[in-house]
Parts: structure tokens; C-alpha cells; sequence
């Protein structure tokens, strides 16, 4: 049976960052400083991550209905979250419906510690 480059590739990028990801600590899995764009969004609070010390957007309900860029999952109650880690997300808006791929990404190097400490 023959690969296709095209297709083995990602194929293969996909599983080594899903291999990476086991048995890391939520901690560990987070992703760069990100604000949305808030026009689009019907609050505009924020909140700031102890484990990154970034500002981090609060769960929000998106004007059109549709997924605004940088959410990393959908709450029970409807809203979008941009929450850097898992821990946590949702947690007072019923909980994770759904993670959105793309939102969190793999291990950082350094995960887990404050960049400003």
C-alpha cells in the first residue's frame, strides 16, 4: 500500500502532537497570549491567568451565533471561551460542550512557568 506525501504528512504531525499531549498536565497545554476581536462579541471582560499572566478574554456570546476567531470551546450556556488552558474552562457557564480544534495547542517549552516571575 502506498502513502501519499500529501495526505501522510499531516497525518503524521497530527498524531505526534496528539502522542506529545499524553500524560502532560493541563498545566502544560496552553497556547500564546491571544485577544479576539471584540466587535463581534457581546461582553468585553476579561480576566487575567494566573498559570500564563495573560489577559485573557471572558466567555461571550458571539453577535452572528458563529465561532469567533481564537475561541478554544463552546460552553453549555452557549457562549465561546478563550481560555489558555483546560482547567477550569467553562466553569461557571455549565461547563465544555465541545473543545474547538486549534484553540489549545501542545506542550510549550517552559510550560507551566510564569514568564515574568
Amino acid at each position: 500500500m502506498r502513502i501519499d506525501p500529501g495526505f501522510a504528512l499531516p497525518l503524521a504531525a497530527l498524531a505526534a502532537t496528539a502522542w506529545i499531549s499524553l500524560g502532560v498536565p493541563d498545566a502544560a497545554l496552553a497556547r500564546a497570549c491571544f485577544q479576539p476581536d471584540e466587535s463581534g462579541l457581546e461582553s468585553h471582560q476579561h480576566y487575567r491567568s494566573r498559570r500564563d499572566d495573560c489577559d485573557v478574554h471572558g466567555p461571550a456570546k458571539s453577535l452572528d451565533g458563529a465561532k469567533p476567531e481564537g475561541a478554544s470551546a463552546k460552553c453549555r450556556d452557549g457562549t465561546w471561551s478563550f481560555s489558555h488552558t483546560r482547567s477550569g474552562t467553562c466553569s461557571r457557564h455549565g461547563g465544555v460542550e465541545r473543545w474547538e480544534s486549534g484553540g489549545l495547542m501542545g506542550p510549550l517549552l517552559g510550560a507551566g512557568a510564569n514568564p515574568h516571575a
